[in-house]
């Protein structure tokens, strides 16, 4: 892979300027896993965090281009530039991109970065720099609050057309109270799934409670056909999760998903109905495939995270005044209201200039 970086610039091999880029029996859950996990109770005391700004670097005139990829642990995309005897070096992070990608999701236009055709990242580095992201999201304030599996189901990998699940991070500020009304402005081509989740329980090899949700998506593709390293760069295009009021054990375990019934309606209107069987080995499996996903990064589910177990149907899209209903056979009902403005309080940090 050759990337030209040209001040702040992607450029071609002759120095046309592209486009703009700039400056995260055994246990089920993992050895490592430790109660440091937050409650979704928790989560409502988070302080607001400050939005990221990404500032381009100054343009340059090189006149020659030598150009790498540094395959280390952290990506490093290497301009040289020669200019007679001066020689200049632009060098782009993994951090740089996880400035850019944050700054683009806090103004609602996330993943621009995959409209500059020269950017190429593999599925590992992809998963790098969300993970990247996420450390820049803890650091201002916000906490992991459990993981998401996306495009596990057959009728997902259809609609998106891929052939492999892919991974993504739930955070706190964007975990919904049931009856929570949405502004339509707060995402781009906002789409939802209705599924079901766990929460883990406090020993982390097992679950306390399994219960059905809304889950929110920036629904925008920038560089089509999607790609594994688009959507997982943009996070499985993860925008928030909407809870039940109440999560208490109406099943004996999460096996019972299995046959559990999952009805999406869209004022009223039944959009598809299925069950947990819709999924390759069942909820059960999309975690197993999680931990084992998260070991390979070494990470680790923690007591207290929710964990989304992938959608049995597809993404719908959202318009304003929409009302969403997420219905099952034994689990709380899960109800959101679409409007042009949000009653989601200080669990939402707004993006501000």
């Amino acid at each position: 892979m050759w990337v030209l970086l040209v001040g702040g610039r992607l450029t071609d091999g002759q120095g046309f300027p592209l486009a703009s880029i700039g400056g995260h029996g055994a246990p089920l859950l993992g050895a490592r896993a430790a109660a440091r996990g937050r409650s979704a109770n928790a989560a409502m005391s988070t302080p607001t965090p400050r939005p990221i700004v990404w500032q381009p670097e100054p343009p340059f005139r090189p006149g020659r281009f030598v150009c790498t990829y540094v395959p280390e642990q952290k990506i490093h995309f290497v301009c040289v530039a020669s200019t007679g005897s001066t020689i200049l070096r632009r060098v782009v992070t993994i951090s740089q991109l996880a400035k850019r990608q944050l700054a683009d999701y806090d103004r609602h236009k996330p993943g621009t970065l995959f409209e500059d055709q020269a950017i190429e990242l593999t599925v590992a580095e992809s998963y790098a720099l969300q993970f990247e992201i996420a450390h820049l999201r803890e650091a201002r304030g916000e906490s992991v609050a459990g993981y998401k599996i996306g495009c596990i189901s057959p009728v997902m990998q259809a609609q998106l057309g891929l052939d492999q699940p892919v991974f993504g991070q739930v955070f706190d500020t964007e975990l919904h109270p049931c009856g929570v009304t949405l502004a339509l402005a707060d995402y781009d081509g906002l789409a939802i799934e209705g599924e079901f989740a766990v929460r883990v329980g406090e020993d982390v090899r097992g679950f306390a409670s399994e219960f059905a949700v809304i889950e929110l998506h920036n629904y925008v593709i920038r560089r089509p056909p999607l790609t594994a390293q688009e959507l997982i760069a943009n996070n499985a295009i993860h925008a928030g999760v909407v809870l039940p009021r109440e999560e208490r054990r109406f099943l004996r375990g999460p096996a019972e998903l299995l046959d559990e019934s999952i009805a999406i309606f869209r004022n009223g209107e039944n959009l598809g109905t299925a069950t947990g069987r819709a999924l390759p080995d069942g909820p059960l499996g999309s975690i197993a495939r999680l931990v084992q996903h998260l070991e390979r990064y070494e990470k680790s589910i923690y007591p207290g995270q929710i964990i989304l177990t992938g959608s049995p149907l597809p993404l719908y899209s959202a318009e304003r005044a929409d009302r969403f209903e997420v219905r099952c056979q034994h689990l709380a009902e899960v109800t959101a209201l679409i409007s042009e403005k949000s009653s989601r309080g200080g669990r939402y940090w707004p993006y501000s200039d």
